[in-house]
């Protein structure tokens, strides 16, 4: 009887340490579960993120799916990644900006290193131009003299038939070529030599349209349209007015002459920074582009000979300079030809001369 509970009571310890151990056994692994699901895990996705974000991939976040511990360190890693990116984005944005400001400082640098060498380029020309113009100028003045001394001892003379029409012919010749050398001398001491006069305030929306008026006849001739845009508000700019009409009469003149068959002439004024805008833009032939860098030097024409020498632009160069302002051209085929002109803006608290 003893032996027979002995062995129950065996047995039933036997089976409480297999429950124990079972027991045990399936907290074990449950408690493996958890850790992995909740500590393995989400390192693992951790070690992930960081090895995308080693790599430049500043998008990647982390999602645990959990508002434990770790899921309050995945928010903290997904606000450190954005924090990351939007600085990085600064700092592209920071360095695309100075690259754009390098950029515009360059060619700024570039334009202001152009303009200085055309203006020392200029001052030479202007020198020699004086000089020779000087040179020149008494000569073709006897020889013009001449021609009329020899006309008039002609008057009167004996000739064969046809003998005098020839002479008179050969004479009238010589007293063309000799006003055209002279006008051409006019404009090189131009272009060479400082205005002395006195500048004066004038309404600049009147100086271009007695400019206009002065050519208007060629634009009817020409069959060209024309389009006027004055300057809106304070017009008043210190100038001499009688040399800003002839520069613009110029360009008008220019662009009448790229338009043989006919086109559009704008003329259109604008505020600009500091300073008034003239635009002179045509439809016409534009200017090839081997030649739109030396236009405003003497002598570069591309007209033929007959009908220019190439000094017009230079005077109008000239000109622009002695009123501190500056001009450039804008030439492409199909679209025609413009001339900027920049000119400084009144002195406030003076009243401008009515031109």
């Amino acid at each position: 009887m003893f032996l027979i509970s002995s062995l129950h009571a065996y047995a039933g310890f036997h089976g409480t340490i297999v429950v124990a151990l079972l027991m045990a056994l399936a907290g074990g692994l449950a408690s493996a579960l958890l850790v992995h699901r909740l500590v393995r895990v989400p390192v693992r996705h951790f070690m992930s993120a960081t090895e995308r974000i080693a790599a430049g991939d500043l998008e990647t976040r982390v999602d645990v799916g959990t508002k434990s511990e770790i899921g309050q360190l995945a928010a903290a890693f997904n606000r450190m990644t954005d924090e990351l990116r939007r600085a990085k984005q600064g700092d592209t944005e920071r360095s695309q900006s100075l690259e754009r400001k390098i950029v515009d400082k360059t060619e700024e640098l570039s334009r202001a290193q152009r303009q200085m060498t055309h203006m020392e380029k200029m001052a030479s020309l202007g020198k020699l131009a004086a000089a020779v113009a000087h040179e020149l100028n008494n000569p073709l003045s006897a020889i013009l003299m001449y021609s009329r001394l020899v006309a008039r001892e002609l008057e009167g003379s004996a000739f064969p038939p046809g003998k005098r029409e020839e002479l008179d012919r050969y004479l009238s010749q010589v007293e063309s070529d000799a006003r055209r050398c002279g006008k051409v001398l006019r404009n090189l001491l131009l272009f060479a030599r400082p205005s002395g006069r006195d500048f004066a305030l004038h309404h600049l929306n009147q100086i271009i349209e007695r400019s206009l008026v002065l050519v208007r006849h060629h634009l009817e001739m020409a069959r060209i349209q024309l389009e006027n845009h004055p300057l809106d508000g304070d017009d008043a700019i210190s100038c001499d007015a009688d040399q800003l009409q002839q520069a613009f009469v110029a360009l008008l003149v220019n662009a009448v002459e790229a338009m043989p068959g006919g086109g559009l002439l704008t003329v259109r004024a604008t505020q600009a920074d500091g300073s008034i805008r003239i635009d002179v833009s045509d439809t016409g032939v534009s200017i090839g582009e081997e030649m739109l860098s030396h236009v405003f030097e003497p002598f570069v024409s591309t007209k033929d000979e007959q009908s220019g020498v190439g000094l017009g632009l230079p005077v109008v160069y000239s000109i622009v300079q002695r009123h501190g302002g500056n001009i450039e051209v804008e030439s492409a085929a199909g679209r025609g030809t413009s001339f900027r002109v920049f000119l400084p803006k009144r002195k406030s608290g003076t009243a401008p001369t009515k031109s």
